[in-house]
C-alpha cells in the first residue's frame, strides 16, 4: 500500500493520564499517542521512546507496547484507528490483549507501506505542536459524533499523519527541512530559467548530491522530476487561461525543445498540449 491511499478511520479517541506502572499490551488496531502535557515513556517494538510535550508515536496493530508516565502531570491524547475504512463496521473500542493472550487472526487490518516504511513499525515523531490542532479537531469530531463526523475525523487524522510521514521521511534535522523549503520556493519562483544541480549548489552552498537528496526527501521525487512537474503544472494553467501558442507556452515554462515539451506533457497528462486545450 502507498501512503497516498490512506483513508483513516478513528475508532476511539480520549485523553489519558498514564500511571508509572502498567502492563504490556498488544492492540488489534493501530494506536497513536500524542503528549499534550508532561512526558511519558513508551515501550514499543522492543524499544523505549521518551516522549515529551508535543511528541507522539504511531504504533501499528499487533505491536506490543506499554505507556508509563515520567512526569506526574502527564496527559496524553490516545487514538485507536485504522489506516483505511475497510473495518469501519467495527466502530466500538476494541481492547488490547496481553501479549500472551493476543490472537493474531483477530487483527482488524494489517497494512504494509511501500513508501512510508517507517509506519510499518512503531514510529516516534517529535515536535508536532504546530499540527496539534489537527489531532484536537479529529478528537472533537469523534466526541461530537455528528453527521459525517467519521469522515471529518478521518480527514483531520489523515492530515496529521501526512505531516508525521513528512517528518519521518525528512529526518529530524530541521535545518535540512528548512533548506529544502528554500530550494523548493526558489524552484517555484524561477522554474522558467535554466536550473541545474550545480547552479543550486552554488546558490545555496550545498553539494549538488545533497541538493538532490533534500528534494527527494521533501517531495519523493528527484530534483529534475520535481522541476519538470512544476513546469507542466504551469503549462496546464497557461493552456486553460491564455491563447498563447504551444511554442510560446513551452518557452514560458522553461522548455527549449518544443518536441520534448509536447512528449513530456503527453506522458504526464495523457494528452498532447493541443489535445489538452481542445478537450
Amino acid at each position: 500500500m502507498r501512503f497516498c491511499e490512506i483513508h483513516p478511520f478513528v475508532r476511539f479517541s480520549r485523553f489519558l493520564q498514564p500511571n508509572d506502572t502498567g502492563p504490556f499490551l498488544c492492540p488489534y488496531d493501530c494506536r497513536l499517542f500524542y503528549v499534550k502535557k508532561g512526558s511519558v515513556s513508551v515501550f514499543a517494538g522492543g524499544k523505549e521512546h521518551v516522549l515529551r510535550e508535543t511528541d507522539g508515536i504511531v504504533i501499528p496493530s499487533g505491536v506490543t507496547y506499554r505507556v508509563l508516565r515520567t512526569a506526574e502531570d502527564a496527559k496524553v491524547l490516545a487514538v485507536n484507528f485504522d489506516f483505511t475504512f475497510r473495518q469501519a463496521a467495527h466502530d466500538v473500542p476494541i481492547p488490547p490483549d496481553s501479549p500472551e493472550k493476543f490472537v493474531e487472526s483477530n487483527v482488524l487490518e494489517r497494512v504494509t507501506f511501500e513508501d512510508a516504511s517507517a509506519f510499518n513499525r512503531a514510529a516516534a515523531i517529535s515536535g508536532m505542536g504546530r499540527f496539534e490542532d489537527l489531532l484536537l479537531k479529529a478528537h472533537s469530531e469523534f466526541g461530537q459524533n455528528l453527521i459525517y463526523s467519521n469522515a471529518a475525523a478521518g480527514a483531520y487524522l489523515s492530515l496529521f499523519l501526512a505531516e508525521c510521514a513528512r517528518f519521518l521521511s525528512e529526518g529530524a534535522s530541521g535545518s535540512g527541512s528548512s533548506a529544502a523549503d528554500k530550494i523548493i520556493s526558489y524552484l517555484h519562483e524561477n522554474f522558467s530559467g535554466a536550473i541545474t544541480n550545480s547552479q543550486l549548489a552554488e546558490l545555496f552552498h550545498y553539494h549538488p548530491n545533497y541538493i538532490n537528496s533534500l528534494i527527494r526527501a521533501k517531495t519523493g521525487m528527484s530534483l529534475r522530476s520535481y522541476l519538470l512537474n512544476i513546469r507542466i503544472a504551469k503549462a496546464v494553467t497557461l493552456l486553460e487561461t491564455t491563447h498563447f501558442s504551444v511554442t510560446q507556452i513551452a518557452q514560458e515554462v522553461g522548455f527549449c525543445d518544443i518536441s520534448y515539451f509536447s512528449n513530456y506533457f503527453k506522458k504526464v497528462t495523457g494528452r498532447s498540449p493541443k489535445e489538452f486545450r481542445n478537450k
